[in-house]
């Protein structure tokens, strides 16, 4: 019979704790860092938000953790990554409307970007780079809405 460690399957049933701990607490920074943004998207009911960016953060810093555990090379690091980007970019144009009225959305669609961003910084050990993605975008979310017409007088049907 066949050692154990020697089998080829080995490396599926060993958990390393410690690594797996490591693991953990990165994808829990990714989630934390964008909670900002998520919470003031869901604050207004604004397209994606607490639970989509906080998945779509841990999901882009779980696939760079994965890409940089199992590629040697830059090169297809690089590629993971530009695959990552490009399926954030899909997702996000799912949150664009085009009326008559002009385009709805677009701050939804960059949160989305931002959140992968986030993952990916996190992923990448670059935590100041996420930081100051997640307060910038959450002070431009909340300082720069667009101007409602609250001052327009009320028209009454009575």
């Amino acid at each position: 019979m066949q050692d154990l460690k020697e089998s080829p399957y080995y490396s599926y049933i060993h958990l390393d704790l410690e690594q797996a701990i490591f693991h953990v607490v990165i994808l829990f920074l990714a989630y934390i860092i964008t909670l900002p943004i998520g919470l003031e998207r869901s604050r207004f009911k604004k397209g994606p938000g607490l639970r989509t960016l906080s998945i779509v953060s841990m999901a882009c810093c779980a696939y760079v953790l994965v890409a940089f555990s199992v590629f040697d090379e830059a090169h297809a690091q690089a590629k993971l990554l530009y695959g990552v980007i490009t399926g954030v970019g899909f997702i996000g144009g799912g949150a664009l409307f085009k009326s008559d009225d002009g385009v709805y959305g677009t701050a939804s669609a960059a949160s989305l970007w931002v959140a992968c961003a986030i993952g990916i910084s996190v992923g990448l050990a670059m935590l100041e780079i996420a930081i100051v993605l997640s307060l910038t975008t959450t002070g431009t979310l909340i300082f720069c809405s667009r101007p409602r017409n609250d001052s327009d007088p009320q028209v009454s049907i009575d």
